[in-house]
């Protein structure tokens, strides 16, 4: 639950959790959202995976079975399916959904960096469990701090 109000929640959803930075619909996402702060505190950007997630079995599948993907899946997931591949199979999905995250945190803080607005934005990195119905805390940044992972 987010104590929120009306238009200062934005939602922007990507296979896999995957951010591509150097995306047009990644300036457009920080353009359009990221000047908009909010009366009370300063903007923050939750990135929040899941475990069970289809992108990221697919890409840990590719990395370390013979899964085949379609070309253009493919092409979205090779960045996570050579993360795969660097941080190797031990842990299984779940450990690379979580190294996802983290990865996906360190991502958004450099698309602010070349924004020049990282020093005005929490990064936070959230791991949704569906059984227990919980996010819990992967990773996060705060404006002037350096970053904090748990395990």
């Amino acid at each position: 639950m987010l104590r929120a109000r009306e238009q200062q929640v934005f939602t922007h959803r990507h296979i896999a959790n995957l951010f591509h930075g150097d995306s047009v619909k990644a300036s457009l996402v920080f353009f359009s959202n990221l000047e908009r702060k909010a009366e009370d505190r300063e903007p923050e950007i939750f990135v929040v995976g899941h475990l069970d997630c289809g992108g990221v079995k697919g890409a840990y599948g590719v990395a370390h079975g013979n899964e085949v993907l379609h070309p253009d899946l493919r092409q979205w997931l090779d960045p996570l399916i050579a993360f795969s591949k660097e941080i190797g199979p031990d842990g299984g999905v779940d450990r690379l959904t979580g190294e996802n995250i983290r990865q996906q945190v360190k991502n958004v803080l450099q698309a602010l960096a070349v924004q020049g607005v990282e020093h005005k934005i929490g990064v936070h990195g959230y791991l949704y469990k569906g059984d227990s119905g919980f996010a819990h805390l992967v990773s996060e940044t705060y404006p002037g701090r350096p970053t904090h992972s748990n395990s």
